[in-house]
């Protein structure tokens, strides 16, 4: 981690501009060693030198917090991404939704899920893992048999995280 800010302190002092990529790498680096706060840090130096994130960008920055515990503050990274017109993905919302079950917010993971749906973004076997699990964390037993149900009908093959969780 120290490193990677290093690096970007060092670019800036040479006048080397970075790029989204950059950013991206020292951001992840930084969530890969639990430091929300400085992936946060990041993002914030990147709007304002107006260095545009991506889907990858937010991501990384959801999943930071989502391991922090910091639901609330993941699902606001999610909200700036919709607000700035970048296009999310089904990792960003499977992100957002294990950011949801992690803090125990079975219905705001279910509201992600419907979201991505309502969006066209397709889910896959992870996404509807992740919400099954939201449900049976929550005791909702009903519900995430209803989400292995909407799987069958989607034609999404289960795995055995699939099975072993409902």
């Amino acid at each position: 981690v120290d490193e990677a800010m290093k690096v970007l302190d060092e670019m800036e002092r040479k006048g080397i501009a970075g790029n989204v990529v950059t950013y991206n790498t020292a951001m992840n680096a930084c969530a890969r060693a639990g430091k929300v706060n400085e992936v946060m840090k990041v993002l914030g130096e990147m709007e304002r030198k107006g260095i545009e994130g991506d889907a990858v960008t937010y991501t990384i920055a959801m999943n930071a917090c989502a391991r922090a515990g910091k639901v609330y503050e993941a699902m606001m990274v999610l909200e700036e991404m919709d607000m700035r017109g970048i296009a999310g993905d089904g990792v960003t919302y499977t992100t957002a939704m294990e950011a949801c079950a992690r803090a125990g917010k079975v219905d705001e993971a279910m509201k992600v899920l419907d979201e991505m749906e309502r969006k066209g973004i397709a889910g896959n076997v992870v996404t509807y893992n992740t919400a099954m699990n939201a449900c049976a964390r929550a005791g909702k037993v009903d519900e995430a048999m209803k989400v292995l149900e909407e799987m069958g009908r989607k034609g999404i093959a289960g795995d055995v995280v699939t099975y072993n969780t409902a």
